[in-house]
């Protein structure tokens, strides 16, 4: 057992976020920004982050704005031009359950900066999480 195997890459952080049924939620994703050419193209995508791009690619930013999103209940609120670019679910249903990766796509070999977020739902009256 080697404790670096259930981290093949680097730069993966693990979130966990709970919602409930109904509830806007906002999964956290931030990257550095000091001057406009350090704005990079990203995209948000279901399931963990695989080795580039985006699974089940959700939203894309051109670094500046959104250029696609798959749902008008996702949002980037922003500012995306200082490096926010956590997604917000409205009206969270136990279909939003599951993985989520944010990445932000430097260039260069293996410099992507990923973020893991795992959405935990519940329901208001059991509280009782289905994750």
């Amino acid at each position: 057992y080697h404790p670096w195997q259930n981290h093949p890459s680097q730069g993966v952080s693990d979130t966990i976020v709970r919602a409930k049924v109904g509830q806007s939620i906002k999964l956290p994703c931030t990257y550095s920004v000091s001057q406009e050419r350090d704005l990079n193209v990203m995209c948000w995508g279901r399931g963990i982050c695989p080795s580039s791009k985006c699974s089940s690619e959700i939203v894309r930013t051109d670094g500046q704005k959104v250029i696609s999103k798959q749902s008008g209940r996702y949002q980037l609120k922003g500012p995306i031009t200082r490096g926010d670019v956590s997604l917000t679910i409205s009206n969270v249903d136990h279909k939003d359950r599951g993985d989520y990766c944010c990445r932000i796509e430097i260039p260069g070999w293996f410099n992507d900066i990923k973020r893991n977020l795992h959405l935990q739902i519940y329901r208001d009256k059991s509280g009782r999480i289905n994750s």
